[in-house]
């Protein structure tokens, strides 16, 4: 649905008993993660953002299964949550579902909701061993585990979700019988209780690209929808409002990428990388990295982003240049300010 919560669509429409949840966009916006359950076994798939392409990432046999995938920074990575003998590990993937490996690997506890942190260096995670429920960190390759909340039962954190810039987390606090949405400093300290309603249940915080907003779940009354509100917890508001027995969840927010004042259609990752434009006019976003992006057939828009980037038009194309924070150069360009 559009972030006013206007325009909803169905993206996967599969027959029973299938069902999908758990959805997470991938940087430049043209992915979905999801989990698809047949009601006895789940596992990861990946779509185009327009519901087409649906793969299936991981193939464990019964009773193993997997959830909660979110995508690295780049783009290039997965990391996920598997099930087996009544735990739950974390673990990682490469985005076409080969090289998976394990990161925690603890028998005695489980471990999910598993976001990566913005530069792509740490992940957040629930850690549970029947008597503590706290959030953690590790490194990308497992090393480093940090207790983040660190609170007594009956008190539980869950489903942590990383600002844009790294700075903060938002996550999900339960304690009694309601659940509240909460944030703190990526290090644990300064939590805050930004939703304060401990007789509803609210769940899957999510912030905004630009950090302004969080989105998340609140059930009440026997009505699940989306929510939205600033991210210091002020103007809550109702996004999909839908009557029962209609229950909405797990919202995540995609990220919109500008060129010229077209949409993009090729987007580069945070990584160095060389884009190319294909035989019709394209939109090229460089996003990171030191990038060289080449146009192609077609009057193109080519955009740099963060870092030292080669622009290149076309031959005889009228392409239009137009730089990003980094010191880019470009070639041949019609028009454009670099």
């Amino acid at each position: 649905m559009n972030a006013d919560g206007s325009g909803q669509v169905n993206l996967t429409n599969t027959a029973d008993p299938a069902s999908e949840f758990d959805p997470s966009f991938s940087p430049d916006g043209r992915l979905i993660a999801y989990t698809r359950s047949d009601g006895s076994q789940a596992h990861i798939w990946v779509m185009h953002s327009d519901g087409s392409s649906q793969v299936q990432m991981t193939n464990s046999a019964a009773p193993e299964q997997e959830f909660d995938a979110t995508f690295s920074p780049d783009g290039k990575k997965l990391a996920f949550v598997r099930f087996v003998n009544s735990d739950c590990d974390i673990w990682l993937m490469d985005v076409d579902g080969s090289h998976q490996v394990i990161l925690t690997n603890t028998p005695t506890m489980s471990e999910c909701d598993p976001p990566f942190s913005p530069d792509g260096r740490r992940i957040a995670f629930f850690r549970g061993d029947g008597t503590q429920f706290d959030l953690w960190s590790m490194n990308v390759d497992g090393s480093g585990q940090s207790d983040l909340t660190n609170t007594p039962s009956p008190a539980l954190e869950e489903e942590p979700a990383y600002s844009p810039d790294g700075a903060r987390i938002a996550y999900r606090r339960f304690e009694g019988g309601g659940s509240d949405i909460w944030a703190m400093n990526a290090d644990g300290s300064g939590q805050v209780n930004l939703t304060n309603a401990p007789a509803q249940s609210k769940s899957s915080p999510v912030y905004s690209a630009d950090g302004t907003l969080i989105a998340f779940s609140l059930f009440s009354g026997g009505q699940r929808d989306i929510w939205a509100m600033r991210a210091d917890g002020t103007s809550q508001v109702d996004l999909s409002n839908s009557p029962a027995p209609a229950s909405d969840g797990n919202p995540d927010w995609e990220s919109i990428y500008f060129c010229g004042g077209r949409r993009a259609t090729i987007i580069g990752t945070d990584s160095a990388e060389k884009l190319k434009g294909t035989k019709h006019a394209d939109v090229i976003v460089g996003n990171g990295g030191n990038d060289k992006i080449k146009g192609k057939a077609g009057n193109d828009r080519i955009c740099g982003g963060a870092g030292k980037d080669k622009l290149v038009a076309a031959k005889g194309a009228k392409d239009l240049c137009v730089g990003g924070p980094g010191k880019d150069t470009g070639k041949g360009c019609d028009k454009g300010k670099l």
